[in-house]
């Protein structure tokens, strides 16, 4: 707590609510379907959208610079932690998306995409940002192999010379014996 200079006194917000950058002593509520991660926020940028649900702003160029937080329902192909991720959207496993993308894409085989891997962190959940393929993959819908690897399980290509001079001993072995 701290005195004001009209003797009033100021206090820590709790939990859910903020006072606008200077002391005050009063404290007002975040906006509807948001909370904050901690008691003591001094700004209402700091009340995010709950768990299960997003700020449609980090998707919506046009409301970068709302001042409320446009939270929506968190879609069935991702995971939405809420105040511990600051109302970002993370892709479940299975689905794929582009980086900034809203649009979800089922994977043509769902154990290529594992989505963005998150953890159980000390303030709620913790999670990448960037989507993740299985082991060797890349691309769209985690179809691709990465360089070096090939066939529809991205494994280990053989090394270019070694197969050249496979064949090269084959048709000398297939000439000799002729």
């Amino acid at each position: 707590t701290k005195t004001l200079q009209d003797g009033q006194v100021c206090r820590r917000c709790e939990v859910n609510s903020y006072q606008d950058g200077e002391p005050e002593s009063t404290c007002k509520n975040c906006p509807s379907l948001t909370e904050t991660v901690s008691e003591g926020t001094w700004d209402k940028a700091d009340c995010y959208c709950r768990a299960d649900h997003y700020d449609f702003r980090q998707y919506n160029v046009s409301l970068l610079n709302a001042s409320n937080p446009d939270c929506q329902p968190c879609p069935a192909e991702a995971r939405c932690p809420g105040k511990s991720a600051k109302g970002a959207m993370f892709t479940k496993a299975g689905v794929w998306r582009a980086p900034g993308s809203f649009n979800f894409y089922q994977c043509q085989v769902p154990e290529w995409c594992l989505g963005a891997v998150c953890k159980s962190g000390e303030n709620g959940w913790v999670c990448e940002t960037e989507d993740k393929c299985a082991k060797n993959r890349k691309g769209i819908k985690c179809f691709d192999c990465k360089e070096g690897f090939g066939s529809s399980a991205c494994i280990r290509c053989p090394e270019t010379s070694l197969t050249v001079l496979a064949f090269i001993f084959g048709v000398l072995g297939a000439m000799a014996s002729l």
